[in-house]
């Protein structure tokens, strides 16, 4: 019998690829990739919307902040009891609405805030509104109060070699705290803290900050443009050297939400400051404080 071999090509046989002059260049090595794929977008860039967008919220988050304050006001007064038709003045009238409506304005920003949020298909984190790193950023809190009352104390050192009436005003100032907000036990005043930090942190650096940072394009606009506002809407209550502390806080708390991407930081040192405010007051104030 006659075996049948196939025949198979050999090596020498196999035509080699062309050989080029030169290296094909790649548009990026490939192994880079991994670590491109693995960086974070910064959420709070609010990138996937248009300034046009941004702007919008801006505007609906006046229109509905100025709606909310007459029906929070109507609902504050119903929730309390008062007689409308009495004459009162409108100091006791604020201290009896004040804690209802803290309490409801707090939950319609913690509402309104991510229900926009997801209608423009963002992260709650383009927010600041992130629980990542927790420890580490609730931790970095209080080291933001205690930096704060570092700058405040040396800004006020430094204003009293100037004016020596800052003193007094920082006395009137406390007068105002008590006259507006009645005593209460510690745990409500560490609640009424939680409530206004929360608030506020949400509001102005989380919502308001970032999309002003979107229609500038520059971080420096927006918190500088947000301490502004935050500032002025304290005026009614705080007398000229204490809006002078609200800015250096509305600086610190705004500088440590965009280093850390969270809010966390800010409600913390926001409502330890605010918390250390009142209970310096509920002990040396004492029974003058009703």
């Amino acid at each position: 019998m006659i075996d049948e071999q196939e025949d198979f090509p050999t090596e020498s046989s196999v035509p080699s690829p062309p050989q080029f002059p030169f290296e094909i260049p790649t548009a990026r090595p490939m192994a880079d990739m991994p670590e491109l794929m693995a960086r974070p977008r910064d959420a709070m860039m609010l990138t996937p919307i248009s300034k046009g967008a941004a702007w919008a919220d801006l505007g609906l988050i006046v229109l509905i902040l100025i709606v909310s304050e007459v029906i929070f006001s109507w609902a504050a007064v119903k929730s309390s009891g008062i007689d409308v038709t009495q004459d009162l003045e409108l100091a006791k009238f604020e201290r009896k609405i004040l804690i209802p409506a803290i309490a409801m304005r707090t939950l319609f920003v913690l509402y309104f805030v991510p229900w926009l949020t997801r209608r423009r298909h963002l992260p709650l984190a383009a927010n600041g509104m992130t629980w990542r790193k927790f420890p580490l950023n609730g931790l970095l809190g209080v080291g933001a109060t205690f930096v704060s009352y570092m700058m405040i104390y040396a800004c006020f050192f430094v204003c009293m070699l100037m004016w020596p009436t800052v003193l007094e005003q920082m006395q009137e100032n406390a007068g105002r705290i008590m006259t507006l907000i009645p005593k209460q036990h510690p745990l409500i005043f560490a609640l009424i803290s939680l409530m206004i930090g929360l608030y506020e942190e949400v509001l102005f650096r989380g919502f308001l900050m970032t999309r002003l940072r979107r229609v500038s394009g520059s971080w420096v606009v927006a918190v500088l443009v947000t301490t502004a506002i935050f500032t002025a809407l304290h005026a009614p209550d705080q007398t000229p050297m204490a809006l002078v502390f609200v800015a250096i806080l509305g600086l610190i708390f705004s500088l440590v939400t965009i280093w850390r991407r969270s809010l966390v930081p800010a409600v913390v040192g926001h409502m330890l400051f605010d918390l250390s405010q009142f209970l310096m007051l509920y002990t040396q104030a004492g029974d003058s404080w009703q």
